[in-house]
């Protein structure tokens, strides 16, 4: 209910009244559970990264040769086309995350961030190889992320398969 009014109004337009409407509770009922908007908005953000967690520890765990790198963004393709009103809902309210991120939050995304560049770093892989990386790991964000709602229309599971496509396109099936 929340996240249908984030997204469709704004996190600027929703108040927690109407927040509370939509579920059928009282304000004070639904302080019981959340102290702010805010709080209640990174419980919607974080669900992200909790589909997000397991798929990125990998990166410390396996041997990243192209292949791991193509299993490794097709788990991560499998987790997002479930999860689209919700990254809607983070595009459209890219300015309010920003204010409402808290130091240790920001952390976690540091931590992701920092695990990403260490693996494109890696001596051991290619030049080319990790361009390809590079780009495969931009074309899933570009295509998941930033295209809105452009493909609210497109099945779940049509939407999984022509990414694994574009992943397969793009790093070579090894």
């Amino acid at each position: 209910m929340a996240l249908d009014l984030f997204t469709e109004r704004g996190y600027g337009q929703t108040s927690l009244r109407e927040i509370a409407e939509r579920l059928g509770l009282t304000k004070a009922a639904l302080y019981y559970h959340f102290s702010s908007k805010d709080e209640i908005f990174m419980a919607l953000h974080r669900r992200l990264h909790e589909s997000l967690d397991a798929t990125v520890a990998v990166l410390e765990d396996e041997d990243m040769t192209l292949g791991g790198w193509l299993a490794l963004f097709e788990r991560f393709v499998e987790k997002f086309p479930g999860n689209r009103k919700l990254i809607l809902m983070h595009e459209r309210n890219r300015t309010a995350f920003e204010k409402v991120h808290n130091e240790g939050h920001d952390q976690e995304h540091a931590d992701i961030e920092e695990k990403l560049s260490a693996a494109l770093r890696d001596p051991e892989i290619p030049v080319r190889e990790r361009i390809r990386i590079g780009c495969a790991f931009s074309m899933m964000m570009g295509g998941l992320l930033f295209a809105g709602d452009g493909f609210q229309d497109v099945d779940a599971d049509e939407l999984t398969a022509e990414m694994k496509s574009a992943l397969q396109d793009l790093l070579g099936a090894y």
